[in-house]
């Protein structure tokens, strides 16, 4: 009986954790073990609401300066971002 072949580290893929970098660049998400928003408008992950926020917004007395638009900071996430929250 033939023994099975040896697997070298080039032959073999290491799959990660499923961590990702968040959107804003200020750090990773475990995305199995951390609260966090995933905008479906841009594909990425953020940590919180002021990553989102700071990322794709300029803030302007609570609102959001969208585009010459000010919206709310809801408005933002769920229309225009397509925020879904996961938990």
């Amino acid at each position: 009986m033939a023994s099975p072949e040896r697997i070298t580290e080039h032959q073999v893929e290491i799959i990660p954790f499923p961590i990702v970098q968040c959107g804003c660049g200020c750090g990773t998400i475990d995305v199995r073990e951390h609260e966090f928003l995933y905008s479906m408008a841009n594909g990425e992950f953020y940590v919180d609401k002021f990553c989102i926020i700071s990322h794709m917004a300029e803030e302007s007395n609570g609102k959001v300066l969208w585009m010459d638009h000010l919206l709310s900071v809801e408005e933002f996430l769920f229309q225009v971002m397509e925020v879904v929250v996961h938990d």
